[in-house]
This record gives C-alpha cells, sequence and structure tokens, in this order.
C-alpha cells in the first residue's frame, strides 16, 4: 500500500487537500508521486485512512518554516506518561 503522503499528492492533483509550503516542499524532497486511481481506492477502503489522512493534514499545517523545535529526549516524560495512562 502507498504512503498518506502519495495519497495526499493524489488527491491534492485531483482538487482535493492543499499543502503548506512545508509540506509541499517535503514531498518534492521525497520524491513522491501521486496514487493511482486503483492505488487511491486501495488506501481508503483501509478502516483508518480517515485519521491517517486528518493527520497528514494536522502534521502539514503545523509545519513553520526555521521553527528550531527540541530534541526527542525533551518530549520523553510526555511520551512514557502518555503510554502509562494509555496501558492503565
Amino acid at each position: 500500500m502507498r504512503s498518506v503522503s502519495a495519497h495526499a499528492v493524489a488527491v491534492r492533483a485531483g482538487g482535493g487537500h492543499h499543502h503548506s509550503d512545508g509540506g509541499a516542499q517535503a514531498i518534492q524532497r521525497l520524491s513522491v508521486t501521486p496514487c493511482s486511481a486503483e492505488e487511491v481506492a486501495e488506501f481508503e477502503s483501509n478502516p483508518f485512512a480517515g485519521e491517517a489522512v486528518r493527520l497528514r493534514r494536522w502534521d502539514d499545517v503545523g509545519k513553520i518554516e526555521g521553527l528550531e523545535t527540541p530534541a526527542l529526549e525533551h518530549f520523553r516524560p510526555a511520551l512514557r506518561a502518555g503510554m502509562r495512562s494509555a496501558t492503565a
């Protein structure tokens, strides 16, 4: 199955979702090609396709060019707390 980015490129080409400048640049850097109509249908048949697309769009609008972000280690306590609460 193709990536959510390939799906987004295909849908965007058809007049759907529009990427932020950062998202569009990331797709160009990764040389993502659009899904075919059959691949779009296969992707959308996944029960979690909607969630994947929403997450991709949420990630895309959160891109701020030049923004310095903390290293992953900064987020580790929050990730651990979330994992504990999810398994409790």
